[in-house]
Formats: structure tokens, C-alpha cells, sequence
């Protein structure tokens, strides 16, 4: 969620370049020139955070930050000045105030010192169980399990300062890491086949799957934008190719940089047609299957191509061997036999033994 901020300094300057700073770091900012504007602002906004000259014209800094306090508690109020006068400090402290910086600071650390204070609203939620709504006096009551994740390195952030260690401990209760999708090969066709499926819904398209080769190029690239990258790929070739089958060539060309096609074409000839399984039913409720369902049977048809062979099928899938033993006893089903003469010839033999 995006936090508010309302800042206050009748230095034009160095208001506009603290509203540019924080709305790039996607603050909601809103600026007042002196402290009655300040006050009617945040009346009318209810800011989650306040940044305060201390030194204004009419009412100073140390007013509005006391007017704030008694009508919102909760708010978290920043002073600051160009002079470090250490009773202001302290009066603005014992007030209430989160922090007080001297100007002129430098812009990271003023942000920095933004970003922890905005923690410090999530972590008053997780540590008391309860929060004030905006522009509220009485704290309300929450009983919530929260789930939380992000792209970041939290323990470089943590060691750099740039996030709080106590909201970490909070928040790292339960940790899963997400491998990134070059980790996880077997996933990326699936993930293909089940964008296919929903890009067909919303495009009102017809494309059935993907050539070998298609698919081996798509299981070989490492995919550095994750997920989000892989579905961008894959609406952009159906929105650009025709309906049918997904080749090589209808792939964009910075895929087909990444890998050699010739290596995928020589791959393929092993590997199993990918295709979307058909479904019996045109109504909305059968439209889909979920991507578990897609998995277990791209499965099948690679365990039905290579006879039944464990390791080859891990290979084509790109898994380790025990990885589709774990899958396949997970599923409490047997592999599907090559064919119908494999299946004769291995009772023969029981038979013989």
C-alpha cells in the first residue's frame, strides 16, 4: 500500500524537492507553506505521516505538531530545521515526535528515515493487534494472520539499515523462499500451457499448444524477469501469431537469442508434443484446468513417450529423478505403460519367473 505524507516548509525549494523524493519512492505526498495550511491539510487528507519545519511563519513547527498529536495520536510526526537547537529537540521529542533531522540533510537519508517510520505503522499492527484508522482517536481492534513477501534481500536491507530489524523478526516468522524459475524447470511449460489456456479466454483465440521445439527453447532460457516475464512472453507471441500450434519461429526474437534453436529442434525429436488437453465441456466451469492438473498429465505423456523410463522422463522434464518419483508417489497413481505389446512382454516374463 502507498502511505501519505504531508510536508510542511516554507522553503519552496526544498519543498519540491522532498514531494519529488518521496513520490518516487511512491509516497502519497501532500506540502503546506506554513503551519494553519498545514493543519487544514491534514484535517482534510488525515496523512499517515507528517514532516514539520520546526521554524514557520504564524504557527511554528512545535504548535502543529501538538495540534496534531491531540487530535490524531497515532500519526507519526517528523520534525526538522536547519539548526540544531537540542531544546527544541527535546521539547518536540517529549511531544511525541518520531525523529528530528537537520537540514540539510541528504535526500537518501531522509527518505531512508521516511520508510522506517512508515514500517513502524505495520509493526504497531503486528506487536498491539490493533490500529487507529486514519484521522482516528480510539485504537480498533484486529485479530489477523499476515502473509508478506517481497523481491528484496531483507537481511543485506537489514544490515544496511534500510529496514527495520524488529519488523523483520516480526514479519520472519514462517520464511518460504520461492526459487527463482531457471531453478525450477519442470514449471515452465505448465506455467506456458496454463497462460495459453487463460490468454485463449481473454484474446477469444484458438492456439492449441507448443511444437517440441517451442517448448525445449521455453524450458532452456533463464527467464530473469520470473513469472511476469514468461506471461508477457506468451500473451506477445499469441497476440502477433496465428492461431494453432506455437513454433519457434512465432517466439519473440530475444527468446530465440537466449538459446540455440538449433539445440532445441535436435532436443525435440525425443521430447513429447505439448499440447492443451481437450476438455468435454464448453461451459465456463470446465473451461479450465488448474496447473496441477496440467502438470500430471504433461507428466503422463512424457512417461508414456520414453516407455515408462524414469530417468529419461526426468531429463525431458528437466527434474531430478527423484523429483518425479516423489511426484509420482505423491499422486498415488502408477506410470502409464509404453504401449500395449510392453505391457504383454512384461507379464510373459512374470509369468516365466
Amino acid at each position: 500500500m502507498a502511505y501519505s505524507v504531508l510536508v510542511v516548509d516554507d522553503e519552496l525549494l526544498t519543498l519540491r524537492t522532498i514531494n519529488r523524493a518521496l513520490s518516487e519512492e511512491g509516497f502519497d505526498v501532500f506540502v503546506a507553506i506554513d503551519g494553519e495550511k498545514a493543519l487544514e491539510v491534514f484535517r482534510e487528507e488525515k496523512p499517515d505521516l507528517v514532516l514539520v519545519d520546526i521554524v514557520l511563519p504564524g504557527l511554528d513547527g512545535i504548535e502543529v505538531l501538538r495540534e496534531i498529536k491531540q487530535q490524531s495520536p497515532a500519526t507519526i510526526v517528523l520534525m526538522m530545521s536547519a539548526y540544531h537547537v537540542v531544546e527544541r529537540a527535546v521539547e518536540a521529542m517529549k511531544l511525541g515526535a518520531y525523529d528530528y533531522l537537520v537540514k540539510p540533510f541528504h535526500l537518501a537519508d531522509m527518505v531512508s528515515t521516511m520508510k522506517r517510520a512508515a514500517e513502524l505503522l505495520a509493526l504497531r499492527v503486528l506487536e498491539e493487534g490493533s490500529f487507529y484508522r486514519q484521522g482516528g482517536t480510539r485504537p480498533i481492534r484486529v485479530d489477523v494472520r499476515l502473509l508478506a513477501a517481497t523481491n528484496r534481500d531483507l537481511k543485506a536491507s537489514l544490515a544496511s539499515g534500510e529496514f527495520r530489524e524488529d519488523l523483520f523478526y516480526r514479519l520472519n516468522v514462517v520464511p518460504i523462499v520461492i526459487p527463482p524459475l531457471r531453478e525450477r524447470r519442470e514449471d515452465i511449460v505448465p506455467l506456458a500451457l496454463d497462460f495459453l489456456q487463460h490468454f485463449n479466454q481473454e484474446l477469444k483465440r484458438t492456439f492449441s499448444g507448443f511444437s517440441r521445439a517451442a517448448a525445449e527453447l521455453l524450458t532452456s532460457c533463464p527467464w530473469p524477469g520470473n513469472i511476469r516475464e514468461l506471461k508477457n512472453v506468451i500473451e506477445r507471441t499469441m497476440i502477433l501469431s496465428p492461431d494453432g500450434e506455437i513454433d519457434l519461429e512465432h517466439l519473440p526474437t530475444e527468446i530465440r537469442d537466449f538459446g540455440s534453436v538449433g539445440d532445441a529442434r535436435e532436443k525435440a525429436e525425443t521430447a513429447p508434443a505439448v499440447a492443451l488437453p481437450s476438455t468435454a465441456h464448453n461451459s465456463e466451469e470446465h473451461a479450465y484446468l488448474t496447473l496441477r492438473e496440467l502438470e500430471d498429465r504433461y507428466i503422463e505423456e512424457v512417461l508414456a513417450s520414453v516407455g515408462n523410463n524414469k530417468g529419461r522422463a526426468a531429463r525431458v522434464l528437466g527434474i531430478h529423478p527423484t523429483s518425479l518419483l516423489r511426484r509420482l508417489k505423491k499422486n498415488h497413481k502408477p506410470a502409464p505403460p509404453a504401449d500395449a505389446s510392453q505391457a504383454s512382454d512384461r507379464n510373459k516374463q512374470d509369468k516365466l519367473e
